[in-house]
């Protein structure tokens, strides 16, 4: 076995990324994340990239329009100290939406996948598309398992601005990449099928199967188109990783941190309100826009063959 990879290897033991049991099966070390604020609730959430504003809905949608709670800073979010409100001039539906440069793009009925820009600065819409190409926008059939008109969802990373929601024609679902005037630039396909939330970090999109579930199970690289599986598990402060209701995740680039929202009620050790996650990034093992675990396949074999040679080793001691 060569050097560079012995070295790889060591490296992975030591910072706990890799954990063996007895026959060379590698786990994956938990993520955990900070309690922010203990309410509970459908709430939309976002960070802009640019001005590093907070910004919430109450609510995932209404007809009678949208109003927007604003925070000044990362801090008095946290303290949930707003500074104003914004009234939107048209609904925002939905809990992912996304804000860059005082500019919001969410999606504006509850059935199709209508998206629009809106001007912060004074809440009138400033762009509108009809429907996002092959996405479907019915509740519960094209969103994720808990609804929440979670049918078109918005991403951003420090790579862009995405578009994730279910295809039309199969069970499949789709990750777009637009502008910041709605243009669809790139489009993915992400073969799988039932989902119950996302996040996007360097251009890898994670993926947990159900929305009360801790286990993040996949990964999406949109540079590559690769599908991978993964296994991190959340967790609170305490090592709790008991019931959840994940009803939202953003991202705030600059600082790199990452948030999940479970709307949980605060009871039996339930996960329950906002959670912070500082050097997401780094967590998640994609800093510099690698693929995230699982590991390569030689360094698995490499696991698989210690492990022989270990129990080989004792075989041999035993018989002396």
């Amino acid at each position: 076995m060569g050097d560079n990879l012995k070295k790889i290897f060591l490296a992975l033991l030591a910072t706990g990324v890799l954990v063996f049991d007895g026959v060379g099966m590698v786990q994956a070390t938990p993520i955990t994340i900070s309690s922010v604020r203990t309410e509970t609730g459908h709430n939309g959430f976002a960070v802009d990239s640019v001005t590093g504003k907070y910004y919430q809905q109450v609510g995932f949608g209404s007809d009678s329009g949208a109003t927007l709670l604003v925070y000044d800073t990362a801090t008095h979010f946290h303290n949930n100290v707003s500074s104003s409100t914004i009234t939107l001039d048209s609904p925002l539906y939905g809990t992912y939406f996304t804000v860059k440069n005082n500019y919001l793009y969410g999606r504006t009925t509850n059935s199709t996948t209508e998206i629009a820009r809106w001007d912060l600065s004074t809440g009138t819409t400033q762009n509108a598309v009809s429907s996002v190409a092959d996405m479907g926008g019915l509740n519960v059939l094209h969103t994720f398992q808990w609804g929440g008109y979670s049918g078109v969802n918005f991403f951003q990373d420090n790579t862009g601005m995405y578009l994730f929601g279910k295809n039309l024609s199969d069970n499949s679902w789709q990750l777009s990449q637009i502008d910041n005037d709605l243009n669809i630039t790139d489009t993915k396909r992400v073969d799988l099928g039932l989902l119950g939330y996302a996040f996007m970090l360097n251009g890898t999109l994670f993926l947990g199967e159900h929305f009360t579930g801790n286990t993040i199970t996949y990964s999406f690289n949109y540079e590559t188109g690769s599908l991978s599986s993964v296994d991190f598990t959340l967790e609170d402060e305490n090592g709790n990783s008991g019931l959840s209701y994940w009803g939202n995740t953003f991202y705030d680039t600059l600082e790199d941190t990452l948030y999940f929202n479970s709307v949980l009620g605060d009871y039996n050790n339930n996960m329950t309100g906002l959670y912070s996650l500082d050097h997401a990034a780094v967590a998640f093992d994609v800093s510099s826009g690698s693929d995230p675990v699982p590991l390569p396949a030689t360094i698995l074999l490499f696991g698989t063959g210690l492990a022989g040679l270990v129990g080989k080793r004792m075989t041999k001691r035993k018989k002396k």
